[in-house]
C-alpha cells in the first residue's frame, strides 16, 4: 500500500520522501517507484526507525533542514508481533511505539513545517489495519498506558 501510494504521488509530480529503517531498501523503493514511468516527480530516501524516538527526532531535524514545507504526510508504517512481546530502546512496547507513538511524535516534531502558511494546509493521512479486530485488552485497560507496557497484560495475535 505504501509503495503504491508513493508511486501514484510520484507519477503526479510530487516530491516523495521514501522513509524507513534500511537505507538499501529505501534506494530500491525509489527505483521501483520510478520504474517504467515518465513521472515528473522526485523520490528521496530518508532513514527513520519509529522504534527509536531519537531516530524520529533526527529524521524531523534532517527533514526541516532540507525542506520548508510538507504538502501530504502519509503515515503508513506498522508492525505486528504475533505472539512475542518486544520492547523498544525507549522501553515502550514495540507495536504501540511503531504503530502509534512514532507517528504522533513525528507529526508533533514537524508541526512548524505542517503549520506554515503556504496556502493549502498539509493533508495528513494515517493508514491503519484491521488489527483492532484482534484480542481485546482486559476490561478497563484499553486506554491505560501503564498496562500497555505490562508484560502480564500482553496478548499477541
Amino acid at each position: 500500500l505504501g509503495l503504491e501510494t508513493a508511486r501514484w504521488l510520484y507519477l503526479n509530480g510530487c516530491h516523495v520522501i521514501a522513509s524507513g529503517r534500511r537505507p538499501g531498501a529505501l534506494e530500491k523503493a525509489c527505483e521501483t517507484i520510478k520504474e517504467g514511468s515518465a513521472g515528473v516527480g522526485i523520490c528521496t530516501p530518508m532513514t527513520i526507525d519509529l522504534a527509536s524516538l531519537q531516530s524520529v527526532k533526527n529524521f524531523a531535524l534532517d527533514f526541516k533542514q532540507k525542506f520548508d514545507k510538507l504538502d501530504i504526510f502519509v503515515q503508513n508504517a506498522g508492525i505486528t508481533f504475533w505472539k512475542d512481546r518486544a520492547i523498544t530502546i525507549d522501553g515502550i512496547e514495540s507495536m504501540f511505539q511503531v504503530n502509534h507513538l512514532g507517528h504522533f511524535y513525528l507529526t508533533k516534531l514537524l508541526d512548524d513545517v505542517i503549520s506554515k502558511p503556504f496556502g493549502t494546509p498539509t493533508k495528513i493521512v494515517t493508514v491503519s489495519s484491521a488489527a483492532h479486530y484482534g484480542p481485546t485488552p482486559p476490561q478497563g485497560l484499553y486506554f491505560d498506558l501503564v498496562a500497555l507496557n505490562n508484560i502480564k497484560n500482553f496478548e499477541g495475535f
